[in-house]
């Protein structure tokens, strides 16, 4: 999976719409509730995202050094 964070991600942005929602209604205790969901979701997607990026650089480094050792 090229991109394992999107999930969390959008679960965060649909979270900020709710909290959004709830505090529109003056449910400010729900919010609140939502609202540490959403930052756990949110650091979760990141995390992902950044593991994946990190990978994605060292499986192209290795590629990269493979082919120049190729070359030579």
């Amino acid at each position: 999976m090229k991109n394992p964070g999107n999930a969390f991600i959008i679960a965060f942005e649909l979270l900020l719409v709710g909290i959004a929602a709830e505090l529109w209604k003056g449910n400010d205790q729900i919010a609140d509730e939502l609202g540490v969901v959403a930052f756990v979701l949110a650091c979760i997607g990141v995390g992902l995202q950044t593991l994946a990026s990190i990978r994605t650089r060292h499986e192209e480094s290795a590629i990269n050094s493979a082919a120049m050792s190729f070359s030579h």
